[in-house]
């Protein structure tokens, strides 16, 4: 489909206008009086040329003096003056015509003055009318183009949001691994060794996931489980893992490096603070049109003293950016004297 140039759609817009408006006069003008006069023709011809070369010279005055929208009191004002101006140079110019073609009934001769002021009162609310659908029209595509600007803006903001949040998403599990390995060095040299390959692979997968806000669970638990290989190798048989992982859910998508968060978390409270063999249940589940991410570690959760980490803040954060007030962010404690960690994305 062809799309016209403003320009071109502004010039139809003028002539069908103000054309319509000459014929509604003609119409109402047969009807009172079962006939249409000639000298009605000719003024009706002058009024649709006078009225769109005084509304074309406003619309050039107000692009080449700015007094466009949104209006201030100041453009307000100057607008209403050249209005003026251009309002009583019309009329004016309409009853010098008439009177100068004689345009009107032998029996009905008025002066210029009179026909001016005729003119003023009967012709300046067409005028005005032109004005008010001028300024209509352009508020309505401000507010539109406004309206996406925000929306572009929004979509940026929210892009930046979720950039920092993963640029120090990234650091804190690279952290988190290196300590691990860091307390392998003296304890088990060899260890140390396995836990520097696991770790390069989970750098890699990571770096791979670095350019995108989501990835399937197949991705994700790769990562997840080379990490629990890199914590196993530490904890040893104090870590225990259990899975449940719904099938033919793993190419559905969850926000990278979330589930991992979660992970971590379980262990940094569930295992670190553990003396005996602690067990890491890990759950993944459709559940109507949710995705459902669960994580159980053995421990008590305190909000006011635990404060939530980086980590927990991070994920109730990119959760809210990436659906907002769709998905879902609870732990609580559990009667087995354990603790649950959920995520609930909508699919």
């Amino acid at each position: 489909m062809v799309r016209l140039p403003r320009t071109a759609i502004y010039w139809i817009c003028q002539f069908s206008g103000w054309i319509f408006y000459a014929s509604s006069l003609m119409f109402f003008a047969f009807v009172f009086e079962s006939k249409i006069r000639e000298v009605l023709l000719y003024r009706l011809l002058l009024q649709i040329v006078l009225g769109v070369v005084f509304t074309d010279i406003l619309r050039n005055i107000i692009l080449y003096f700015k007094i466009q929208v949104p209006l201030s009191i100041k453009k307000l004002f100057h607008l209403l003056i050249w209005v003026l101006i251009l309002l009583t140079t019309m009329n004016l110019l309409n009853s010098i015509l008439v009177e100068y073609f004689k345009w009107y009934e032998a029996n009905s001769r008025i002066n210029i003055f009179q026909r001016f002021l005729i003119n003023s009162v009967f012709d300046s609310p067409t005028f005005i009318m032109w004005v008010s659908i001028y300024y209509f029209w352009h508020y309505f595509e401000w507010n539109k183009k406004k309206d996406l600007e925000d929306a572009h803006l929004k979509t940026a903001l929210k892009e930046l949001e979720l950039h920092n949040i993963k640029t120090n998403i990234n650091p804190h599990f690279i952290f988190n691994a290196l300590n691990c390995i860091r307390a392998l060095v003296d304890e088990n040299p060899s260890s140390a060794r396995i836990g520097i390959t696991k770790l390069s692979s989970i750098l890699r997968q990571s770096l791979q996931a670095n350019s995108i806000e989501l990835n399937t669970i197949d991705a994700e638990l790769k990562i997840v489980n080379d990490y629990l290989d890199l914590e196993k190798i530490r904890f040893e048989d104090r870590l225990i893992i259990e899975q449940h992982i719904e099938k033919d859910i793993e190419n559905y998508q969850i926000p990278v490096m979330m589930l991992q968060i979660l992970v971590e978390n379980a262990i940094k409270h569930g295992i670190d603070k553990q003396t005996e063999p602690s067990t890491i249940k890990i759950s993944i589940i459709k559940e109507n049109h949710f995705i459902i991410l669960g994580i159980i570690n053995k421990g008590i959760y305190e909000p006011k003293k635990d404060n939530q980490g980086f980590g927990l803040k991070s994920t109730k954060e990119r959760l809210q950016l990436l659906y907002p007030n769709n998905a879902e962010f609870s732990i609580e404690n559990l009667p087995s004297q354990e603790v649950l960690a959920q995520i609930k994305i909508p699919i």
